[in-house]
């Protein structure tokens, strides 16, 4: 401290690249499509990892593109096969549960269109979250880069 305040050189050393770990940058509209073969828990760090300050984590309904906000585990209703995963199986004013691969469910809070929308009360039960395999695909080849002047999402 006392050579930053006094404005002296500092000698900084990097550690080498082989000890530490690098993971890219994310675009939430590129990188943020949501798997839904992902189990319960690794589901739910994804869609929070997409939450406020961002748009959400994204998927369809209906053919929309939605983005997924506010998820929790909930294991008072249990999924009985993966085929399930993604589908509404129940619905309320506020919230709506979507079964998963695992045996668990999620809570849903918010299913925004428009950054600002919040569709929940228009969702209807047996419908299905889905996101086709390509959008996923593009997802993981997919490389943000960003700069002092522009990004390339």
């Amino acid at each position: 401290m006392k050579k930053m305040i006094n404005d002296e050189n500092l000698n900084v050393k990097h550690p080498p690249e082989s000890i530490g770990s690098y993971y890219p940058r994310l675009s939430t509209n590129q990188n943020g499509w949501i798997d839904w073969s992902y189990d319960v828990y690794d589901l739910v760090n994804f869609i929070n990892a997409f939450e406020d300050p961002y748009i959400g984590a994204s998927t369809f309904y209906k053919s929309k593109r939605v983005f997924i906000k506010k998820v929790q585990v909930h294991g008072g209703e249990i999924s009985t096969h993966p085929y399930l995963s993604g589908l509404i199986t129940r619905v309320d004013k506020n919230w709506l549960i979507v079964s998963t691969n695992s045996g668990r469910s999620i809570i849903i809070e918010k299913v925004m269109i428009n950054n600002d929308i919040n569709i929940i009360k228009e969702i209807k039960v047996g419908e299905r979250f889905f996101t086709p395999i390509e959008k996923l695909e593009n997802s993981k080849s997919f490389r943000a880069k960003y700069t002092p002047k522009k990004n390339s999402n």
